[in-house]
């Protein structure tokens, strides 16, 4: 096992959600990290009670995702800097302490968004972009391996291309053959991250676990990936201040 890469395990779950505690409890049971992006306010569905935030933020990492769960790019300038500044410092002011992470809501973001949030002090932003599992982590755009979501293969196609990923295509086609079973692929691809020595990072929606009945599968997958001498398991924010250490 020595002779190894050492490789980073990390998860994160969008959007607040009540069922981020079922989540949590998960995660807890096999011992991984996670990080939990939450707006302050979503007119899309419900965000949980404040008390159960900080619940939560007793055992798990809190990022922010705007106050108001808003696309970014696009807003004035004057309005993406409150949803971003305002959704940080709520969290803050309700946690007693920093929030180093950000997730840009619907995985959107360009040049003007990166700008904001660096200058707001966020360490690590997240993207949705998928099939990564590079080692060096782009900290104000950063990818991800997976959703924890069933997906078409066309559908994953689609998205690389409008992302312009054409490295995730590549491993997507040539190393993980198209194929459609998301925790089959989640498995892989951490068996890639370990051979290679890269970052495995698994997110989804804890809500939409809860609708598609996903709950077996995901666990499944948390039971292959824990308990290894080999990985890092790290939150956003530690794995975002880790890059920023060896920049």
């Amino acid at each position: 096992m020595s002779r190894q890469r050492r490789f980073i395990v990390t998860t994160s779950w969008d959007d607040g959600s009540p069922e981020d505690l079922k989540m949590a409890e998960l995660l807890h049971k096999y011992g991984l990290a996670g990080t939990f992006y939450i707006p302050v306010m979503n007119d899309e569905r419900p965000v949980m009670h404040p008390r159960e935030i900080l619940a939560l933020g007793k055992e798990f990492e809190i990022g922010s995702h705007t106050y108001h769960h808003r696309v970014l790019p696009g807003l004035p300038a004057r309005e993406m800097r409150r949803q971003v500044l305002d959704g940080k410092r709520s969290l803050e002011q309700l946690l007693g302490r920093e929030v180093p992470s950000f997730c840009y809501p619907k995985g959107k973001f360009s040049p003007k968004t990166i700008k904001c949030v660096k200058e707001t002090g966020i360490r690590l932003a997240r993207t949705t972009q998928a099939f990564n599992i590079n080692p060096a982590c782009s900290r104000f755009s950063c990818g991800t391996s997976l959703q924890a979501f069933p997906e078409r293969p066309a559908i994953h196609l689609r998205h690389g291309l409008k992302e312009f990923n054409f490295t995730g295509i590549y491993l997507y086609a040539a190393k993980l053959h198209l194929a459609s079973n998301w925790e089959s692929l989640a498995m892989n691809l951490f068996d890639l991250a370990a051979e290679k020595g890269g970052i495995w990072h698994l997110w989804g929606h804890s809500w939409e676990i809860e609708a598609y009945g996903l709950w077996k599968k995901l666990e499944a997958v948390f039971q292959y990936v824990s308990g290894r001498e080999q990985p890092l398991y790290m939150t956003n924010g530690e794995m975002g201040e880790r890059a920023r250490q060896n920049n």
